[in-house]
């Protein structure tokens, strides 16, 4: 029952993170001017799996504002990452191209008890997108796309050392927001526009 309250408590936290951040994002859009180039905009979740190197599986679990096309591409994301025996660490990350860095709150437990304390983390990923489930969806008029996302996070916190983890993640993105063309035009949006 704690595991389910903690949990509930971090991802309430996270929820009311991510709707300012899409407020900002929101105001930002709305103040560049009508020449501005752009990008597309996708609201994201997805889970997978992942290893921490010596310790344990963990699940992690993560929700992203993301431009598209990928390349280049920033985002915002909210995530969380579950052990079998409490939540390991929700987290805050920013990431430009396939770069990002985090800060959260963690836990881990040791032999005297469950250890809690911030984190900071950085990560490299490479979004992989799956074209072909990816299309159909958008046949049915929906701007959806599909991707896996493989990643390394090195992550410091109340845990002793530095916690190496490496999992995927099955994403899929909803676009929310369709910019304008900008100079990478492999967006669907651009190339009907032009």
């Amino acid at each position: 029952m704690r595991i389910a309250a903690q949990t509930y408590n971090w991802v309430h936290a996270d929820w009311v993170v991510l709707r300012a951040v899409s407020i900002v994002f929101a105001l930002l859009f709305g103040l560049q001017g009508r020449a501005a180039a752009e990008p597309d905009v996708r609201l994201s979740i997805g889970a997978g799996i992942s290893r921490v190197y010596g310790r344990s599986t963990l699940v992690p679990m993560e929700l992203s504002l993301v431009t598209m096309p990928f390349f280049p591409a920033w985002s915002i994301s909210l995530g969380l990452a579950a052990s079998e025996e409490n939540v390991s660490r929700a987290y805050l990350e920013a990431s430009v191209l396939c770069l990002g860095a985090g800060v959260g709150y963690g836990s881990f437990q040791s032999a005297s008890g469950l250890v809690e304390g911030p984190v900071f983390h950085l990560s490299v990923f490479v979004p992989i997108p799956i074209p072909v489930l990816s299309k159909e969806w958008d046949a049915h008029g929906d701007a959806w796309l599909l991707y896996l996302l493989p990643y390394y996070r090195p992550a410091w916190g109340p845990w002793p050392g530095t916690e190496n983890e490496v999992g995927i993640m099955v994403k899929v993105g909803r676009l929310i927001h369709q910019g304008r063309c900008n100079s990478f035009p492999s967006s669907s949006s651009c190339s009907e526009n032009r």
